[in-house]
């Protein structure tokens, strides 16, 4: 089965991108004398956190209303294939209701940018991150029932 349309993506250089080209164009909006350049925008954006939590927020926002859309249960089946710099696949299965779940509990414990697709009834997730900078790693969650949850924990 191949993935659909891209529903929701986490890219922190495109989002810094955007914001640096949506400011230089409205800097009367913003605390600028004159007219900055990209790069003094930029620069003092880099020490923004509240940006770049807002911009976290909003994805995993985004994610919790496409994991609700897609399998109110939040019992998932992840597969995973090209896992990191060793290219590994495996699978697991999960009980995620939001989208930061998601985040913590399927994807690498580092900094990643990915994006996120329709995939039959479930998503697909590309995933990049230093260890797969091609952004080779891709993960398939498909909703599963309480009891296939419960059995392939073994409980």
């Amino acid at each position: 089965m191949g993935t659909g349309r891209m529903i929701c993506e986490y890219n922190e250089s495109k989002m810094l991108d955007n914001e640096v080209k949506y400011r230089v164009e409205n800097w009367k909006d913003f605390d600028y004398e004159k007219q900055p350049d990209e790069d003094e925008v930029r620069g003092k954006m880099y020490d923004d956190s509240f940006l770049f939590e807002q911009y976290s927020e909003d994805v995993c926002n985004g994610l919790t209303e496409i994991l609700h859309r897609k399998n109110k249960a939040g019992y998932w089946r992840a597969e995973v294939s090209n896992f990191g710099w060793q290219g590994k696949s495996g699978s697991a299965v999960f009980e995620i209701t939001n989208g930061a779940e998601l985040i913590q509990q399927v994807l690498p414990k580092t900094d990643c940018t990915f994006k996120v697709y329709n995939y039959g009834k479930g998503i697909a997730i590309q995933n990049w991150h230093h260890d797969s900078p091609m952004g080779n790693e891709w993960y398939y969650l498909v909703p599963i029932t309480h009891d296939a949850y419960y059995k392939a924990k073994g409980e």
